[in-house]
Formats: C-alpha cells, sequence, structure tokens
C-alpha cells in the first residue's frame, strides 16, 4: 500500500546538487512529487534527520533553484554499487519556490501525455 500523500512523477529525472554544510555533492532526482524527491549521489547520502539544499533547476529557466530539504531516508552503496540514495521532504519554500516544483511537475505530466 502507498503512504505517500502526493503522487510523484516517475521517471522524472534531473541533475542537481547536494548541499549539506560545506560538502557539495553531484547528484541525479528522481520520482519528484510537490513534497519531496529521491537522490541517487556518489559518496555517503546525507543522515536520516539531515538539512540539506538542493540545488537543481527543474524547468527550462537560466538560474538553478536552491531548495531546502529534510532528509527522511538514507542508503549507502551496497554490494558493487557506487551511488547512495536518500529520500526528502522540502522544508521551507518560498511560493515561488512551490510554484517551481508544481510548474516542473504539470510540465513533465505534458510531455508525458505527448508520447502516449
Amino acid at each position: 500500500m502507498e503512504k505517500r500523500e502526493a503522487q510523484r512523477v516517475a521517471p522524472y529525472l534531473a541533475s542537481c546538487r547536494v548541499i549539506e554544510g560545506e560538502r557539495k555533492t553531484p547528484g541525479y532526482m528522481s520520482d519528484l512529487s510537490i513534497k519531496g524527491a529521491r537522490i541517487a549521489c556518489e559518496g555517503p547520502a546525507p543522515a536520516e534527520g539531515a538539512a540539506v539544499v538542493i540545488e537543481v533547476r527543474l524547468t527550462g529557466r537560466r538560474a538553478h533553484s536552491r531548495l531546502g530539504a529534510l532528509v527522511k531516508w538514507s542508503r549507502g552503496p551496497q554490494g558493487d554499487e557506487k551511488l547512495s540514495s536518500f529520500g526528502f521532504v522540502f522544508s521551507d519554500l518560498s511560493e515561488e519556490q512551490a510554484a517551481e516544483v508544481h510548474e516542473a511537475i504539470e510540465e513533465f505530466k505534458r510531455r508525458a501525455a505527448a508520447l502516449s
């Protein structure tokens, strides 16, 4: 049974950077929803409960958005895997940032509908 409150768009994928204090880690965001997303990154993922900033270009805008987030779960690489992953919820988004997330989801849905 699905526990998420918000429907996620998959296979949404966007390159991003995770900022945790002075550490900046490149990664890929997937499974975007209005509440949060998932990120795969090289090296250790931020710990559960960590506050991070996600730098990502969600739409066709030139500038990257800097979105506050709280890590909900974290998994390190397993076996031969090289990537860690973590899920997060957005925190303290401005109205403009929330609108940008919503716009990215709607744009993805329009493109997916045009392909079917």
